[in-house]
């Protein structure tokens, strides 16, 4: 008798146990779809790129050191922490050459040590406000180089 009740019931609400059944199936493969196609938004934006930075941290200290080795040098300079890349955006008096405004880029390089030389790349943009015919020009240190890459200056240097 009690069978009887049981396969009964199950007749009677079959449909929506399939009901259910089917919609949780279409959740599950929405979810493996979209986790399939879409980025982890959980995970850190650098993902693994800056294991070993608590071993090499760029203070703020060193930033503004950086920004004041050269400071009487130039008009502004700005240095950012982005990652494992150093900004420094640098904006030089009028009367600046190119090979001078490389030299003050070169001396940002003073406020770090070596460890961070090795671990952080460097970026360097440099403005001149009257000299718009060979500024901006751009340098880029890469960790594992001992000197700064240049993109040609407008002289034909």
């Amino acid at each position: 008798m009690k069978n009887n009740k049981i396969i009964e019931y199950v007749k009677k609400h079959s449909s929506a146990a399939v009901g259910i059944g089917v919609f949780a199936l279409v959740i599950v493969a929405l979810l493996l779809i979209k986790n399939l196609f879409m980025f982890d938004e959980f995970s850190a934006v650098y993902g693994t790129r800056l294991d070993g930075i608590d071993k090499v941290k760029v203070t703020s200290k060193q930033k503004n050191d950086a920004e004041t080795l050269i400071k009487d040098s130039v008009k502004k300079v700005k240095v950012r922490l982005s990652g494992r890349i150093v900004n420094t955006i640098i904006t030089t008096n009028d009367e600046t050459s190119i090979e001078d405004a490389k030299n003050i880029s070169n001396k940002v390089l003073e406020a770090f040590n070596d460890d961070q030389k090795k671990y952080y790349d460097f970026q360097f943009l440099v403005t001149n406000d009257s000299n718009k015919d060979q500024y901006p020009i751009i340098g880029y240190k890469h960790h594992t180089k001992d000197s700064i890459s240049w993109t040609r200056d407008r002289s034909g240097n």
